[in-house]
């Protein structure tokens, strides 16, 4: 395991939610005290975005510990993507939560799927 930090992982589905005003995504962000992302989410959400709507992002991952991809990360998404068939997106982003010892935030049933010895993760409806 990775260096052990109290808090969670968001999957960039979530942000976006939030992005869109889904309310249950904003309070989840709201009371969940240790927020953290992977680098992935931060192209996820800046992807095909215009200028407005990229800083709406940006604004939003201020309140993120962003986490980047290591070689120990990189080698467990591949890992994960090759046992799984998870997009390589979502072989990244659950590796680094596996990695950091925390938990995973979602609403993808294909990342949700992951036994919990591999990850604890919440699929979020």
């Amino acid at each position: 395991m990775g260096r052990p930090v109290a808090g969670v992982i968001f999957d960039s589905c979530i942000l976006i939610d939030a992005l869109n005003g889904v309310g249950d995504a904003r309070r989840l962000i709201g009371t969940t005290p240790k927020r953290f992302v992977s680098v992935v989410t931060r192209i996820e959400l800046l992807t095909g975005r215009g200028t407005a709507e990229a800083d709406r992002g940006r604004r939003l991952l201020q309140g993120f510990d962003e986490i980047g991809v290591d070689t120990a990360v990189a080698e467990m998404a591949a890992a994960l993507r090759t046992q799984w068939r998870l997009q390589t997106p979502d072989a990244i982003i659950a590796a680094t939560a596996r990695w950091q010892g925390v938990g995973l935030y979602t609403r993808d049933a294909g990342m949700a799927r992951l036994p919990g010895a591999l990850l604890a993760c919440v699929l979020l409806t």
